[in-house]
């Protein structure tokens, strides 16, 4: 009984001795190298191989490459440093193929692509790769120039055209009051949002954002700004006389333009505006007994809360000029004289 029972032993050790030893497989990778894999630890385990493998070889291959593209390498040492860096490239060429091999084709996209995806970077490669790479995006989108701050000379235009102000004869409200010197009536613009839409590449688009704008004109008479008793802007001629009489406005701006950007940093831009008033004042300087007296009046004066002007600009890189022309009526229509704002002037662009 004994010796049976020691028979079933010895052959139950056999038995399972020869399962533990498992089945190999063997992977032909161009002639390159012949890869063994026990197919116990089945085909993740080796596909982890193969990515440990290619993880080592796309590491010594990149600093090789560091090695090599230092200016102290000396000639002879540079042709040795690439004929290592070509060995190497063809090791990874072969670990791929195995790799793909292993894999069955194309099941499996994730794994095929690995050594594409892989990035051995340290992190100021990554920053400075960052960086280059955002300023190529930057020089390669549409911007506009809209956005700066610019200076401008102020004028007044009849319907007609002219700079000849409406003088009351043919039943219009007398705009002579307002007679201002051009030098000294001036506009400033804070353009401080910008927005782009690219129409055609980096050279023609569309440009929008919001500013505010003050046109400030420099009366040459003693007038003074007021309503009459049908509630029309008129003006009231004082006897003092002033040494300083300035009517100015606000306004928030909308641009819409359309603007074409050559290769060579010049610009050309135009659209309307679209602007919504929010302050208008007339300030009045004068001296008595040798005291400086400064006054300002604030009212609607019946203006338009609202008014769209013609723009155009061109300039280069960060500087241009401007022309813009109010196409509305400056004041509600018969409640005040029939002229139209228009400013020139230089912008800065930021």
């Amino acid at each position: 009984m004994k010796a049976k029972f020691l028979m079933a032993l010895l052959f139950a050790c056999l038995t399972s001795y020869s399962f533990a030893q498992g089945d190999t497989t063997k992977i032909k990778m161009k002639n390159k190298k012949i890869i063994i894999i026990d197919e116990k630890e089945g085909q993740k385990g080796a596909e982890l191989e193969f990515k440990r493998n290619i993880l080592q070889l796309q590491d010594s291959i990149l600093k090789l490459r560091k090695m090599n593209d230092s200016a102290s390498v000396l000639k002879e040492q540079r042709a040795d440093l690439e004929s290592k860096i070509s060995d190497l490239e063809k090791q990874l060429e072969a670990y791929n193929k195995g790799l793909e091999d292993l894999v069955g084709g194309k099941e499996n996209e994730n794994d095929l692509n690995f050594k594409f995806e892989y990035d051995n970077k340290d992190d100021s490669d990554k920053n400075k790769e960052h960086k280059r790479n955002r300023l190529n995006r930057n020089l390669n989108r549409f911007v506009g120039h809209w956005q700066g701050v610019g200076f401008g000379f102020d004028a007044l235009m009849s319907n007609s055209g002219g700079f000849s102000l409406p003088d009351g004869t043919n039943g219009d409200v007398d705009g002579r009051f307002l007679d201002h010197n051009v030098a000294k009536s001036n506009s400033w613009s804070f353009d401080l949002i910008q927005g782009c839409i690219p129409l055609v590449g980096k050279r023609f688009g569309i440009v929008t954002g919001l500013g505010i704008q003050s046109q400030g004109f420099s009366l040459n008479d003693n007038y003074v700004l007021s309503k009459d008793a049908k509630g029309k802007t008129v003006g009231v001629l004082d006897t003092i006389n002033y040494s300083k009489n300035t009517f100015t406005t606000w306004y928030l701006n909308v641009p819409v333009l359309l603007e074409l950007n050559s290769q060579k940093g010049f610009f050309i831009n135009m659209g309307v505006l679209f602007g919504l008033r929010t302050g208008s004042n007339q300030k009045l300087e004068y001296e008595i007994n040798g005291k400086d007296i400064d006054l300002k009046a604030s009212s609607d004066y019946n203006l338009n809360p609202f008014r769209c002007a013609a723009y155009a600009s061109v300039g280069y890189k960060h500087i241009g000029v401007y022309a813009q022309y109010q196409m509305n009526q400056m004041f509600k229509v018969n409640k005040g004289p029939d002229v139209y704002p228009m400013s020139v002037g230089v912008k800065l662009i930021f």
